[in-house]
């Protein structure tokens, strides 16, 4: 049984009755740690590391935010991502938002970007881990996101050297939360299929 670990976005938080988790449980086990994305770096990759450090042979699957986080514990497990909508560099995102308060959705709660937020990314690369990971990641777009750019997104990933390759699916019209979940199911269950294959 595959055990997929799914990460939510920006100003959000864990549901496991949500559409995405709800369909990824059709292919396997879903665990949903939250965090808090208005953290620094350094605390939240401590809290995560911890809530999955029981999760055998995890998947990492993530949404814009969560989608960086996905990586960046993929290659601590060197372990498969799938990457939704992902923000690749979080910093440039967080800098020009300092000060600016959020209300989080699903939970109800005020917070601030702070500048200690957006400078505790400033030394984290964009998929580095990519020159030596056993594992490349699954990376799915809607062409409509109305916050990430998807096209500036396949430029950022064409920046990256040759040799770095990705399996991208990209799907017209959608938005920000990914439309076409539904769609990815196969996409998903085939590229996990290939990384077991290739352990």
């Amino acid at each position: 049984m595959k055990n997929f670990v799914y990460l939510h976005g920006f100003n959000s938080a864990a549901s496991p009755n949500s559409e995405k988790v709800k369909m990824l449980k059709t292919l396997g086990n879903v665990y949903t740690p939250t965090y808090d994305s208005f953290a620094a770096y350094d605390e939240i990759l401590d809290n995560l590391q911890k809530d999955v450090s029981d999760i055998d042979s995890p998947i990492f699957v993530g949404t814009s935010l969560g989608a960086y986080w996905a990586m960046v514990l993929s290659e601590s497990w060197y372990a498969p991502a799938v990457l939704i909508n992902p923000l690749l560099r979080p910093v440039e995102w967080f800098w020009p938002r300092i000060g600016q308060d959020y209300v989080n959705y699903k939970t109800g709660r005020y917070q601030t970007v702070t500048v200690e937020c957006a400078r505790s990314y400033a030394g984290a690369g964009l998929l580095s881990f990519l020159d030596d990971s056993h594992f490349r990641p699954l990376i799915l777009l809607d062409e409509r996101d109305e916050v990430l750019n998807s096209a500036k997104t396949l430029e950022s990933l064409g920046e990256l050297d040759d040799d770095a390759y990705f399996m991208i699916h990209s799907f017209a019209g959608g938005n920000h939360r990914f439309a076409h979940m539904k769609q990815a199911l196969n996409s998903i269950e085939e590229y996990t299929n290939l990384c077991e294959l290739s352990v």
